[in-house]
């Protein structure tokens, strides 16, 4: 789904780079299981996995990622490169199992695969309490809270544009107070964050404005047409 693309690849704190020809050095991964929401209590999974680089990371082919246990394994090779403060990172931010089943916990091994072979491997644990997967939207924030989580707001236009990521003050507590920071402000999501970002809740969409329904010529001669064929019935 690309607007959940789109979320994930812009609110994870960081910013895009550009980065030369050094080979990286690999410190530690960076691991978060996003649960993404919505209205009919159902859940949607996926994993998150990208890697402190020392240098930077441009001669990095493609990564992959493995669970022996689980017979698990992704391949990405249109990997994505960020920057959070002085630290680069290499990574992908929307891995999802086909099957919709859940995603594995346990031992993840992640190797990267540079343009001339070389590999560097790094590993890390995955858990989570199943609870993400049985609960309701509603009942996200309690649970965050008594697991001494965080609470941030993205706020998007019509378009899907990233107006504002950040912590949710008093000046977003309500549709008012955002469409006045932001007069282009179509919908926003609630975030929720487990400690270390280990796990990330992706509250439904809450909307600011109602979506402008705008007909075509072709929408207007339909409409007539059919005006037409239900006036000669009667």
């Amino acid at each position: 789904m690309k607007k959940s693309f789109l979320l994930f690849s812009t609110f994870l704190f960081f910013l895009l780079i550009g980065c030369s020809q050094s080979v990286p050095v690999l410190h530690y991964a960076k691991c978060s299981l996003v649960f993404e929401y919505d209205d009919e209590a159902n859940s949607k999974s996926r994993l998150s996995v990208f890697v402190e680089a020392g240098d930077n990371v441009k001669r990095v082919e493609k990564l992959i990622i493995k669970n022996e246990n689980h017979d698990l394994c992704w391949t990405v090779e249109d990997l994505v490169l960020m920057q959070s403060a002085d630290r680069l990172y290499c990574g992908y931010p929307n891995l999802v199992v086909q099957t919709d089943d859940r995603i594995p916990t346990g031992h993840y091994d992640i190797t990267f695969v540079q343009a001339d072979g070389t590999e560097k491997n790094i590993s890390v644990d995955v858990t989570y309490d199943d609870i993400f997967y049985n609960s309701k939207s509603e009942e996200i924030p309690d649970i965050v809270m008594k697991k001494n989580g965080s609470n941030k707001i993205a706020v998007y236009d019509e378009s899907n544009v990233l107006l504002y990521f950040g912590e949710k003050s008093t000046s977003y507590e309500s549709k008012e107070k955002i469409l006045k920071k932001y007069e282009s402000a179509f919908y926003y999501n609630d975030l929720w964050f487990l400690p270390n970002n280990s796990v990330i809740c992706v509250m439904p969409p809450v909307f600011l404005q109602e979506k402008e329904i705008v007909e075509t010529s072709e929408d207007l001669e339909k409409n007539d047409v059919n005006n037409d064929s239900e006036n000669s019935d009667n």
